[in-house]
């Protein structure tokens, strides 16, 4: 696989929705793996009285996202679920709460329901941090709140390249041709 990496630090769905048909589409990817929404979901704690909407936003922008993917490219989808935080900071603490944790759990399972086992897919990368984290607390895996270490990444990488794997090929035909 060639990896070619269109994350921007910081960016919400709705960032990542805006930039899509430019900084995705033109690559002609067969596959597209989309992860975000913390950036959305950590609003949360500095806006309780707007969590509703917060997260109605971000399940809106991911339907948009995957619709997108699949209106404007023949790439297969997978979707990533919300990576859990790690241990926060004293200073985020002061923006954080723990219904930004609850949300990510709703969220992903809202995520769940974007699998259609034909042309998108889903990652499960939160219930495999959960449970490393669990077993050996969080401090091997995150850097901080939001940032995972090398053994984090590493913990992913290996799964994620499984599910590549198990996906159906893309058909190579060009558009503009058809097999004989």
């Amino acid at each position: 696989y060639d990896f070619i990496n269109r994350g921007i630090a910081s960016q919400s769905s709705a960032q990542v929705l805006q930039r899509f048909s430019a900084h995705v589409v033109p690559l002609e990817p067969d596959i597209i793996v989309i992860q975000v929404g913390i950036n959305d979901l950590k609003t949360i704690g500095l806006f309780p009285e707007q969590a509703e909407d917060i997260m109605s936003a971000y399940q809106a922008n991911m339907r948009a996202l995957v619709a997108l993917a699949q209106q404007e490219t023949e790439a297969t989808v997978v979707v990533s679920t919300i990576l859990p935080a790690g241990d926060v900071t004293w200073a985020r603490r002061l923006v954080w709460s723990d219904a930004i944790d609850q949300a990510v759990i709703e969220m992903n399972e809202s995520l769940k329901t974007r699998a259609n086992g034909t042309d998108v897919f889903i990652f499960d990368g939160f219930s495999l941090i959960a449970a490393a984290t669990a077993e050996s607390g969080r401090s091997a895996y995150y850097k901080d709140e939001l940032h995972f270490t090398q053994l984090g990444y590493d913990l992913l990488n290996e799964p994620l390249l499984a599910l590549l794997r198990s996906l159906p090929p893309v058909d190579q035909t060009p558009a503009d041709q058809t097999p004989d």
